[in-house]
Protein backbone atom coordinates (compact mmCIF):
# COMPACT_ATOMS: atom_id res chain seq x y z
CA UNK A 1 0.00 0.00 0.00
CA UNK A 2 1.12 3.54 -0.75
CA UNK A 3 -0.34 6.55 0.96
CA UNK A 4 0.51 10.21 1.11
CA UNK A 5 -0.18 12.87 3.72
CA UNK A 6 0.19 16.62 3.24
CA UNK A 7 2.31 16.13 0.12
CA UNK A 8 3.69 19.30 -1.46
CA UNK A 9 6.46 20.02 -3.93
CA UNK A 10 8.48 23.25 -3.69
CA UNK A 11 5.48 25.06 -2.21
CA UNK A 12 3.97 25.10 -5.71
CA UNK A 13 2.17 21.78 -6.02
CA UNK A 14 -0.13 20.50 -3.30
CA UNK A 15 -1.54 17.01 -3.63
CA UNK A 16 -4.60 15.59 -1.89
CA UNK A 17 -4.01 12.71 0.50
CA UNK A 18 -3.94 9.58 -1.64
CA UNK A 19 -4.14 5.87 -0.79
CA UNK A 20 -3.30 3.18 -3.36
CA UNK A 21 -4.10 -0.32 -2.12
CA UNK A 22 -1.66 -3.20 -2.59
CA UNK A 23 -2.13 -5.31 -5.73
CA UNK A 24 -4.27 -2.63 -7.32
CA UNK A 25 -3.93 -0.48 -10.41
CA UNK A 26 -4.50 3.26 -10.25
CA UNK A 27 -4.54 5.96 -12.89
CA UNK A 28 -3.78 9.61 -12.33
CA UNK A 29 -5.40 11.85 -14.93
CA UNK A 30 -5.51 15.57 -15.53
CA UNK A 31 -4.50 18.30 -17.94
CA UNK A 32 -0.90 18.93 -18.94
CA UNK A 33 1.15 20.74 -16.33
CA UNK A 34 -0.81 19.90 -13.17
CA UNK A 35 1.96 17.74 -11.64
CA UNK A 36 1.15 14.14 -12.59
CA UNK A 37 4.72 13.26 -13.63
CA UNK A 38 6.12 15.08 -10.61
CA UNK A 39 3.82 13.04 -8.38
CA UNK A 40 5.16 9.78 -9.83
CA UNK A 41 8.75 10.97 -9.42
CA UNK A 42 8.00 11.70 -5.77
CA UNK A 43 6.52 8.21 -5.30
CA UNK A 44 9.64 6.42 -6.53
CA UNK A 45 12.14 8.83 -4.92
CA UNK A 46 13.40 10.25 -8.20
CA UNK A 47 12.56 13.64 -6.70
CA UNK A 48 12.74 14.47 -3.04
CA UNK A 49 11.00 17.25 -1.21
CA UNK A 50 11.39 18.99 2.12
CA UNK A 51 7.83 18.68 3.38
CA UNK A 52 5.98 15.49 2.66
CA UNK A 53 4.84 12.15 3.92
CA UNK A 54 4.85 9.23 1.52
CA UNK A 55 4.57 5.73 2.94
CA UNK A 56 5.08 2.39 1.23
CA UNK A 57 3.94 -0.59 3.29
CA UNK A 58 3.77 1.70 6.34
CA UNK A 59 7.40 2.84 5.97
CA UNK A 60 8.46 6.37 5.09
CA UNK A 61 10.01 6.13 1.62
CA UNK A 62 12.92 8.28 2.80
CA UNK A 63 14.06 5.31 4.91
CA UNK A 64 14.01 2.90 1.93
CA UNK A 65 16.74 2.19 -0.60
CA UNK A 66 15.55 4.01 -3.76
CA UNK A 67 16.74 1.24 -6.10
CA UNK A 68 14.94 -1.47 -4.10
CA UNK A 69 11.83 0.74 -4.01
CA UNK A 70 11.91 1.18 -7.81
CA UNK A 71 12.34 -2.58 -8.28
CA UNK A 72 9.28 -3.23 -6.13
CA UNK A 73 6.95 -0.61 -7.60
CA UNK A 74 5.95 -0.39 -11.23
CA UNK A 75 5.28 3.10 -12.50
CA UNK A 76 4.46 3.28 -16.19
CA UNK A 77 5.34 6.54 -17.85
CA UNK A 78 3.90 8.07 -20.98
CA UNK A 79 7.02 7.42 -23.06
CA UNK A 80 7.88 3.92 -24.20
CA UNK A 81 11.40 2.63 -23.60
CA UNK A 82 12.62 -0.55 -25.26
CA UNK A 83 15.95 -2.28 -24.92
CA UNK A 84 17.67 -3.26 -28.18
CA UNK A 85 16.44 -6.61 -29.53
CA UNK A 86 13.16 -8.46 -29.78
CA UNK A 87 10.10 -8.19 -27.54
CA UNK A 88 11.22 -11.43 -25.89
CA UNK A 89 14.67 -9.91 -25.30
CA UNK A 90 13.01 -6.89 -23.70
CA UNK A 91 10.93 -9.01 -21.33
CA UNK A 92 13.96 -11.05 -20.36
CA UNK A 93 16.08 -7.93 -19.81
CA UNK A 94 13.32 -6.49 -17.60
CA UNK A 95 13.00 -9.74 -15.65
CA UNK A 96 16.79 -9.98 -15.28
CA UNK A 97 16.93 -6.51 -13.74
CA UNK A 98 14.42 -7.71 -11.17
CA UNK A 99 16.31 -10.95 -10.56
CA UNK A 100 13.48 -13.05 -11.96
CA UNK A 101 13.75 -16.14 -14.16
CA UNK A 102 13.74 -15.45 -17.91
CA UNK A 103 10.58 -16.35 -19.81
CA UNK A 104 12.36 -18.20 -22.63
CA UNK A 105 15.87 -19.28 -23.51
Amino acid sequence: MIYTRNLTFKNMLMYPDITIEALSMSFIIGPSGVGKSTFFKLLNSTLSVDNHQIYYNDRDINTLDPIALRQDLLLCGQSVFLFPGSISDNFNQFRGLRHLESLTD
